[in-house]
């Protein structure tokens, strides 16, 4: 796994880190669709765990509750974002190898769109 430093739960996986930067510079409905799309993938991710049931217990850890606490005070930039907010908080509740499969396939879809726009505008 590719760590780094930091003491949130987002902070701990390179990838995530970057995820979070790339939402942060797409508009703001972009933005939405992107917490839906969120919300939608964990929503299908739970459908199947719960699928395959196997009764086993998993703990969030304490950095991920302290999250979810946290998100209340409304002090991270996504925080202010109300489904955005939701995203994250639905998103942190996952396993890591699920969350991670959702924050790796919305990122490569973000970079390709923003290549696009890039070579698009190179065009023009």
């Amino acid at each position: 796994m590719l760590k780094v430093c930091g003491r949130r739960w987002y902070d701990q996986d390179v990838r995530v880190a970057r995820f979070l930067r790339l939402i942060e510079q797409v508009p703001g409905d972009a933005q939405e669709e992107i917490s839906q799309m969120i919300i939608e993938f964990v929503n299908l991710i739970r459908k199947t765990n719960e699928e395959n049931k196997d009764d086993n217990f998993v703990s969030l850890g304490k950095e991920r509750v302290l999250g979810l606490y946290q998100a209340f005070n409304k002090r991270r930039w996504y925080d202010k974002k109300p489904e955005l907010r939701s995203a994250m908080t639905t998103l942190s509740t996952l396993q890591t190898e699920d969350y991670l499969k959702i924050v790796q396939g919305i990122t490569e879809t973000i970079e390709a769109v923003l290549q696009e726009e890039k070579e698009e505008l190179q065009h023009s």
